[in-house]
């Protein structure tokens, strides 16, 4: 413990002596006003104190996370699990009803309800064909808040798992999760939200063997670091709770477009203790296209934004300090993408206004080259490996959030805006690039006319310009990445396809499967073209999550070079929902997953 509070004592020093000279030392040639210099560094500071504490802050969180004990499951308490519909396509409820049911979790304990707010008739018949329970909630006033309150009033088991539509529950899910209540003190437990397909920003810029998904460096990361601090944030879904806190908060706060984060508010101010564990148990689908996206981060946004104005987290007397200090972490989360898009702005207004930066080489090491390895330091020590990688995605965003956080503290957004999850991609110009392509111009025309400046020789010592050059050059580069990923990839017919390297019988002779979807099976040899064939394939025999029986499938060959896909056809429901599950529910499903056409 002492080396923790220790490194925390030392990043912080080192962050106030950083500060310390960037104020005396950095100053603007003297064709501003003292005025204008004091603001532009003034704001240069904050964002950079800003950007410091929050790595301080994940970063020893990140290494202080408990130790998880899965005790073995001494009972069996009844359990409801709320899976969350509004306009989804029933092939995505499919999957996660397909999961639910088959959880290894004594079936006269469990119930399975499929909550409704869009009265929809082909989401009364999956509940039946799966003979789960179906509610109805006849109004979408509260979105999924009032959903969610609709049928807690209708079931009555002492926990509660919430899904999303497109959440699919691995077999262990429940007798993972339960033994954590063994504590009477314990409110929720949140398991981090993985996903089976691949995440834009990845897919995008021809990065999935590269980089590491950003959003688990999170919910993998920091948030298991914040049980510590019962401070734990609630993503929505992939969540368990104790229906007796719930009841004492008068079930799911509907006042925000942050259900979630509203409601464990109130917990954690009542002094429940909350978990995140860092073991995937629970899946679901990443937006699939850049407005989708973009919305969901709004509304998390502005989400975060209304719980913390509504609760006044600061002058709580029911909140401990290091809640508060958690608390304004995720603000200052919010803030680096204001900061973010004034540093991209900043060197265009300092060119425009004829001011140049002036210091001396010593200054610019001590500065940048200071905040930089701290902040990669800060990165590896949290377990991100990738900075660069980082700095794009949150460029990628920064104009979009920047422009919803100042919206939200002057119009604040009350309609809850559901993320898209019909399974297609475009590849078409969005909007959302704009701002980069307008700001990429006006940095290269700056760069440009800096490098025409009469009389200037950029092999001279540094001087005014040299140092508006270098940050000028290093937001190009940012932006062509981030316009490539605006681009995007062509795929309008993508589908999913997953590296599962297995053993199947077609026509009684064994094969090796190259990959597997849900529309067929790729095989290392090649067949005769066209041949309608038999496929058993034996789920025990490579990393799957269970024991079952084979699954006997028909297809349809067609060959591919050297290779064979073979298309799924006329099969009974009963090998569907098992060779859905096979793929939806292996161990090794998460680490070889790819994109293809």
């Amino acid at each position: 413990m002492n080396y923790y509070k220790n490194l925390r004592i030392l990043l912080i020093i080192l962050t106030f002596i950083i500060a310390y000279l960037f104020c005396i030392s950095f100053k603007i040639a003297d064709h501003g006003t003292y005025y204008i210099n004091f603001i532009i560094l003034s704001i240069v500071l904050f964002f950079e104190v800003c950007i410091m504490i929050e790595g301080i802050n994940q970063s020893i969180a990140s290494k202080m996370k408990k130790d998880l004990d899965y005790e073995a499951l001494k009972s069996f308490p009844y359990v409801d699990v709320l899976i969350t519909v509004h306009d989804e396509p029933s092939e995505i409820l499919y999957r996660t009803i397909n999961s639910a049911v088959r959880m290894d979790y004594p079936k006269d304990k469990l119930s399975i309800c499929l909550c409704d707010d869009m009265l929809r008739d082909d989401m009364e018949e999956l509940a039946e064909s799966f003979d789960i329970k179906y509610i109805p909630c006849e109004n979408n006033k509260h979105a999924k808040a009032g959903n969610l309150n609709n049928a807690l009033k209708q079931t009555y088991s002492p926990y509660v798992l919430i899904l999303d539509a497109d959440m699919i529950p691995t077999e262990k899910t429940l007798i993972k999760l339960l033994p954590f209540f063994s504590d009477s003190e314990m409110g929720y437990v949140q398991a981090p939200q993985t996903f089976y397909n691949m995440d834009l920003y990845r897919f995008n810029l021809h990065g999935e063997k590269i980089f590491p998904n950003e959003s688990e460096y999170y919910i993998r990361k920091i948030n298991p670091g914040r049980s510590r601090t019962n401070s734990v944030i609630c993503c929505g879904s992939s969540v368990i709770f104790k229906r007796e806190a719930l009841e004492e908060v008068e079930y799911f706060d509907t006042s925000t477009i942050a259900e979630d984060f509203a409601t464990v508010t109130k917990l954690q101010k009542r002094k429940y203790k909350n978990l995140a564990i860092d073991e995937t148990l629970i899946n679901g689908l990443h937006p699939l296209t850049i407005d989708d996206l973009f919305t969901q981060e709004e509304r998390w946004l502005r989400g975060a934004m209304q719980v913390l104005k509504k609760n006044n987290f600061f002058l709580s007397k029911k909140l401990t300090i290091s809640q508060t200090i958690n608390s304004l972490v995720i603000i200052i989360n919010w803030i680096n993408y204001l900061g973010r898009t004034f540093f991209l702005l900043l060197p265009i207004l300092l060119v425009l206004l004829n001011m140049f930066i002036s210091l001396q080489l010593m200054v610019i090491l001590t500065l940048w080259v200071s905040f930089y390895l701290l902040n990669i330091v800060i990165r590896l020590y949290g377990g991100n490996k990738h900075i660069l990688y980082s700095d794009f995605v949150s460029t990628i965003k920064c104009f979009h959030l920047a422009k919803t956080f100042i919206k939200e503290i002057f119009m604040p957004y009350k309609r809850f805006n559901v993320t898209d999850k019909k399974v297609q991609r475009k590849r078409e110009f969005n909007n959302h690039c704009i701002p980069h392509l307008i700001v990429l111009l006006l940095n290269i025309l700056c760069f440009i006319y800096l490098i025409l400046v009469d009389d200037y020789n950029i092999l001279t010592v540094v001087d005014y310009n040299l140092i508006i050059i270098f940050w000028l050059l290093v937001n190009i580069i940012t932006l062509i990445f981030c316009i490539l990923f605006f681009i995007g990839r062509s795929d309008s017919n993508l589908i999913e396809v997953f590296e599962i390297k297995t053993l199947i019988k077609i026509d009684n002779k064994v094969h090796e499967t190259e990959n597997i979807s849900l529309k067929g099976i790729t095989i290392n040899s090649k067949l005769d073209n066209g041949n309608e064939v038999d496929l058993i394939i034996n789920p025990n025999l490579k990393n799957t999550s269970r024991t079952t029986d084979n699954i006997k499938l028909k297809g349809f060959t067609k060959n591919i070079g050297d290779k064979t896909f073979i298309e799924i056809i006329n099969t009974t429901n009963k090998d569907i929902s098992d060779y859905t599950h096979y793929i939806f529910n292996r161990k090794d499903f998460f680490t070889n997953h790819t994109i293809e056409n």
